[in-house]
């Protein structure tokens, strides 16, 4: 229990010294993109209607919906945590930030699904608190923090590459990135999927009936 606790002291200081500002910055960019996007779907609903017909196509295709809750579940969370790796592991491209890329096409989908459901006679509100909400108080806050660890990643290797050529920089280990890396994805964003994931298969189905009723 002690080892378990040092490792997350270990990781709120990690998170207090290189993670928090990144994982603020991404949440801003990320409520005001949903905004923005939203905005621009209402203007072109039937552009809406297609994305989220295209993502629900997408989620049907992978099992997200078929009939055994426990699959579903365990589908949903094996592609949340690869997706969220994949975010982690996209800042080895320098100067490319292409974590917060991946985040905007998040907030890209997440508008049109407001702007469909208000299309349908939902407000916007509602749709949020009962379609997304639930299980997004847990997916977000993990999209979040690897979305910051991505970007600390592409700042470091940026680093690193200025030095190579020559400009004196500041720039962690490959080793103590790895570690922290790992650290993060194990007791942090982890956790936080496996909680998205039993919401997102056995409460918000439940709501969104409700919502359409």
């Amino acid at each position: 229990m002690s080892f378990l606790l040092n490792c997350y002291l270990e990781e709120w200081n990690y998170f207090k010294a290189k993670l928090r500002f990144r994982l603020l910055l991404a949440a801003a960019i990320f409520l005001i993109s949903t905004v923005l996007f939203y905005i621009w779907f209402s203007q072109y609903p039937e552009t809406a209607m297609k994305v989220v017909k295209y993502v629900g196509e997408q989620l049907r295709s992978k099992g997200f919906q078929g009939p055994y809750r426990f699959n579903t579940c365990l589908n949903i969370f094996v592609h949340n945590a690869t997706a969220n790796l994949v975010i982690g592991i996209s800042g080895i491209i320098p100067f490319a930030f292409i974590p917060i890329w991946i985040l905007l096409v998040t907030a890209n989908v997440l508008g049109a699904l407001i702007s469909a459901l208000q299309l349908k006679g939902i407000s916007a509100l509602q749709g949020i608190f009962l379609a997304v909400l639930p299980h997004a108080i847990f997916e977000l806050p993990a999209t979040f923090y690897s979305t910051s660890i991505g970007s600390l990643i592409c700042a470091e290797c940026s680093r690193k590459l200025i030095r190579k050529q020559g400009m004196e920089t500041r720039s962690l280990s490959i080793h103590d990135i790895l570690k922290n890396t790992v650290r993060s994805y194990v007791l942090i964003i982890g956790p936080l999927l496996a909680l998205a994931a039993a919401v997102e298969t056995f409460i918000t189905p439940l709501l969104a009936k409700a919502l359409i009723r």
